[in-house]
This record gives structure tokens, C-alpha cells and sequence, in this order.
């Protein structure tokens, strides 16, 4: 049986979404898998768990935090250890690794391009090349991400080994909920990293502007390094009480979040494909977005949604008091955003299409 091995994000993130989703049957039957976690974060215990349920092995390299290349070694001792007919990295900065891993082995080569362009370093416009040069296919998430490539890279761009896999999400497990609960405040909610490009700054700051009769909580899930910022900003602005960080939660506990929630907020100032965003759609909750080119490509302001200017926190409390204030609006956008989901987020559409990427490769 031939073995693929996927590296991917150690931390909270859309890798391991992405993985996951493919990672059904057939596909886990059809291939022997191995899986590397890579990053400056510990790797979590959902990852573990997931492993565990599907008789996965892996390991997990620490990406130092310091420039040093390090890691190569490390890295690529593990795929020679594991000698992979197929490596699909989720990670620029491992290119590199399996450039070297194919001089040592015949191996095919898979890059996944999550981040898009604004989001890259300077090292990683040179991984981006060498991955173009050297990988047998390179998938992007949106149609928009493939453009950009295409017209940044176009000396060393090739379109029969670049393509477009959208993401995917269960959508028979994020669903409306039924029975919601009754809460006795608004519930305004978040999920993500806790990183400044998050811009949740302008969340907490928006919630201490919004001016309404009935009152209003906003929850925030996930872990990063902006988390003490964030908690001592709600405490300078004097609105503690308003907001709970709940932390990092697993899938299970994020559909319970999810379907507990009254409007959903997306702040952010960058976007690739957002998979927290497809979620809350999934789950029928009405988005407020920042108005980014990746958030308006799944959610189209006063149709199935509402945009607010980016780092705006006047214009995004306005749009909060608009919706904590008309039911029957957040009941629009809430059905059109799930409807919207159903038509473009399976994760079955998207494990089909890894199956045939897989089967071209090999």
C-alpha cells in the first residue's frame, strides 16, 4: 500500500480542517497515512484525538521561533524514517524539505497555498517559487488566490500543476440548531486565533460602542498570543462583564458554541477562505464581515449577510445594533447563509476532489 504523508499545523488552524475533511473513506482505506505537525505551538489534543480515532500515526516537529533552519533536518530525518511515495505539505516553510526529500527519494509532491499573498514574508515569496518549481501540483483554495499567483508568479506559473480545491465543512454536523436556547442576553460570537490579524480589537471595541436597550454578550473562542491584550483592552474599556473568552475548543464543543450564538462577527484584516466563517453560515447564524476581499467572496453585504469597513469599530457597532434589533433580519440572513453553505462548502465535493488530485499524482 502506498503511504502519503501530510504536514500540517501543530496549533489551532485551517490545516487541519482542510485534512480532516479528506481524510474520509475511501481514502483513508485506499493509502496508508502519516501525518506531521509542525509549528511553534505545542500540538493540540484534537489533533491527538483525531489521530487516535482513525488509527493514524504522526509525530510533531517544533518549528523554532528563531531564524534558523533547524527544522530541515528534523523534518526530513522523519520522511526518510517514513519514506512516503507522496508527501502533501499544508506549510511553505517545509518546501524546502521535501525539495530535499525528492533528491534523496522518488516521491510526488503536493502544495496546499493557504495564505494568501498579503499574508506571506519575504522567505516565503522564495518558497512560494520553489514550490512552483519543484511540486508536482499546487492547490489553492479560492479561484481569487489562484489568480493572484498566477499574475505574481507568471514567468514560473503553469496551469496543468496549479489548481483551485475549495474548502469543506460537514455540513450534517454544522446545523441550525432546533432547539436554541433562550438566552437571556444577545449572544455576538467569534472563533479563531487569537492574533492581531484577527483584528478582535476592533470587536471588543465595537461591543463597548453598541447602544442598545437590550443587552448584549459577545464570546470569544480560541487561544493565540493576543489573548492578554485582549482581556486587559475589555478591562480598560470598562466592559469585562460583556465579554468571556472561552478558549480553545474542539469541533464537538464549536458546533455547541456555534448553535448557541445569535449573530457571528468576522473581523478580520486578512482572509484566504475563512472555515470559522463557513461554519457559523453552516449553522444558519447571521455574519457580520470586514469588508476584505476573502469574507465579500462568501458573504455579499444585505443579501445573505452584512460587511462593515474594515478596523471600523463605528461602523461595526452600528451594524451589531442593527441586528441585535431586528429578529426577523438575522432569521433572513441566518437561512441565506446557510443555504449558501449547502451550495458551496461540502466537504464531501471537496474529499472527492483530494481523492482525484491523489490519483493524478501517483
Amino acid at each position: 500500500m502506498q503511504k502519503i504523508v501530510h504536514i500540517l499545523y501543530s496549533g489551532f488552524g485551517g490545516h487541519a480542517s482542510v485534512v480532516y475533511s479528506y481524510l474520509s473513506e475511501p481514502l483513508l482505506n485506499d493509502y496508508e497515512h502519516h501525518l506531521i505537525f509542525f509549528g511553534i505551538e505545542d500540538i493540540i489534543a484534537e489533533h491527538k484525538q483525531f489521530c487516535k480515532d482513525n488509527a493514524l500515526s504522526y509525530e510533531y516537529v517544533r518549528k523554532p521561533t528563531s531564524f534558523n533552519f533547524s527544522y530541515l533536518f528534523k523534518l526530513l530525518k522523519v520522511l526518510i524514517k517514513q519514506k512516503p511515495r507522496l508527501v502533501i505539505t499544508h506549510s511553505l516553510p517545509t518546501v524546502p524539505v521535501v525539495m530535499l526529500y525528492r533528491l534523496v527519494a522518488r516521491c510526488r509532491l503536493v502544495l496546499i497555498e493557504h495564505a494568501s499573498l498579503e499574508l506571506k514574508r519575504a522567505i516565503d515569496y522564495l518558497w512560494t517559487c520553489l514550490g512552483q518549481l519543484i511540486c508536482h501540483k499546487i492547490i489553492y483554495l479560492t479561484a481569487q488566490a489562484y489568480n493572484e499567483s498566477r499574475d505574481k508568479f507568471r514567468l514560473i506559473f503553469r496551469k496543468d500543476k496549479n489548481g483551485v480545491i475549495s474548502n469543506g465543512i460537514n455540513l450534517n454536523k454544522f446545523v441550525p440548531s432546533l432547539n436554541k436556547p433562550a438566552n437571556d442576553r444577545l449572544v455576538l460570537a467569534t472563533h479563531c486565533r487569537l492574533v492581531e490579524v484577527k483584528d478582535l480589537g476592533t470587536l471588543i471595541t465595537a461591543v463597548s460602542m453598541v447602544n442598545i436597550d437590550s443587552s448584549i454578550v459577545l464570546k470569544i473562542a480560541g487561544e493565540g498570543p493576543a489573548k492578554k491584550m485582549l482581556e486587559s483592552m475589555t478591562e480598560k474599556l470598562n466592559i469585562s462583564e460583556k465579554v468571556t473568552f472561552v478558549g480553545l475548543l474542539n469541533e464537538d464543543k464549536v458546533i455547541g458554541f456555534l448553535q448557541s450564538t445569535d449573530i457571528y462577527a468576522n473581523t478580520s484584516k486578512i482572509e484566504t477562505m475563512s472555515t470559522s466563517l463557513m461554519q457559523a453560515m453552516a449553522c444558519g447564524l447571521p455574519c457580520i464581515v470586514s469588508d476584505i476581499r476573502g469574507n465579500l467572496e462568501m458573504i455579499e453585504n444585505e443579501e445573505n449577510g452584512l460587511s462593515f469597513k474594515l478596523s471600523d469599530p463605528s461602523d461595526l457597532a452600528e451594524k451589531i445594533e442593527r441586528l441585535s434589533t431586528n429578529f426577523a433580519e438575522r432569521k433572513e440572513f441566518g437561512e441565506k447563509g446557510r443555504k449558501w453553505a449547502v451550495g458551496h462548502y461540502s466537504n464531501q465535493i471537496m474529499a472527492d476532489n483530494y481523492r482525484k488530485l491523489i490519483k493524478e499524482v501517483l
